[in-house]
Parts: C-alpha cells; structure tokens; sequence
C-alpha cells in the first residue's frame, strides 16, 4: 500500500512538473515570436533599428527597472480599455515615459515585452480585462489552439470583436484609441502609439 502511495505521488509530481515546463515554454515563444519584432541574443547585442546599445542581461531583458510599479501602472491602463475595442502590447508600452537615468531608446525598444510579461502576471479576480491586449498584428499572442488562446478569443467575441479567417482583428473597428487625456495627465503619461491608420496631408481637408 506504501509502495502504490508513493508511486501515485511520483506520477501526479511529474505531471505537474511537465504541465508547468510546457506553459512556461509556451510564454516564452509567446513573448520571443510576438512582442518584439527582432530576435535578438541576449549576450550578444550590438545593434537594434540601426542604433548601437549596449549588452543586455536577462533581468534587464525581461524586468523594467521597477517591476512590480511599472505592472501595476500596466494594469491600470488595461482597465482603462473599453469593452469591444483591443489595444496591443506596444500601445500600452508607448504610453509609459522612462524614468529618470533611464536608456530612452532601451526602455523603449523593450517596453512591448515589459507589457507582455505584466500581462501574463496579471492577478485574478480584480477585473482587469487582460484579453484585450493583442499584438501588432491584430492576433492572439497566445499559442495557437491552446485552452488560453481559444479562451482570450472566446472572451473578446462575446464583447463583439470580430476576427477573420487569419485570426487577425481590424484595428480600424476595434483599436483603442487610449485612455482619456484626463487619465494621461493625472499618472504622468504618455499619448498613445495610435492603432487606427492616420490620414495623410493629402487626404485632410482644406478648409481654405
């Protein structure tokens, strides 16, 4: 009897601990395919959009220089997004001014991936609306055909946001156009990285 309560011990460790690998494995091509355009070695950082910076740690990588309030400021943001409209990692990441004696073009460059991991730490059960953060693409940054994916799809659907055949939303329906300029000016930010196609000069209307 010892022995077969050991066993089942053993099994129901190595199941967890192979449930937890693959979904850590999946957040991490989550946050490697979606959140930054370029791939890019961790030691070996010499140049990114043509600007030379320097090397790059892995806490540095993955951790704005104050994690827990920079996630913190991230979650208020998302809350500030209504229901039926997204807003992208990027979006999010444009509206957060760098702190002082801060790399700019750094916090910048690595903002989108800082907002990404925020998200995938948001807490349950304080209503923060965590399926309306999508990528540049218009897609779920989620792995394909996994219970996570199909759950942010299914809860953004029934908020009336469509998808189509690619998986991709239309921006030019659902983009967030950021918070109120009331919200910005009280927690210091930024105006947002507009999702919706801005018109030309051409195509402004002359009212002369």
């Amino acid at each position: 009897m010892a022995a077969r309560l050991l066993l089942l011990a053993v099994k129901t460790i190595h199941s967890a601990y192979i449930v937890s690998k693959r979904k850590a494995m999946a957040v991490e091509e989550m946050l490697r395919r979606d959140f930054v355009p370029q791939v890019f070695s961790i030691q070996n950082v010499t140049s990114l959009d043509n600007h030379s910076c320097p090397l790059y740690s892995e806490s540095t990588m993955f951790s704005p220089p104050n994690p827990e309030s920079y996630n913190r400021l991230v979650w208020k943001i998302v809350e500030q997004i209504p229901e039926g409209k997204v807003s992208t990692y990027g979006q999010i990441a444009s509206m957060i001014p760098a702190p002082t004696a801060t790399d700019a073009d750094q916090f910048r460059r690595l903002g989108a991936r800082w907002v990404g991991t925020a998200m995938n730490n948001t807490p349950s059960g304080l209503g923060i609306p965590w399926q309306r953060v999508i990528n540049s693409q218009g897609s779920i940054s989620l792995p394909g055909g996994s219970a996570s994916a199909d759950q942010q799809r299914g809860l953004l659907e029934r908020e009336g946001v469509q998808f189509d055949r690619r998986g991709k939303v239309n921006f030019e329906i659902v983009g967030w156009d950021g918070p109120p300029p009331a919200f910005l000016k009280e927690h210091g930010l930024l105006s947002p990285r507009p999702l919706k196609k801005q018109p030309s000069a051409s195509e402004q209307p002359n009212l002369f």
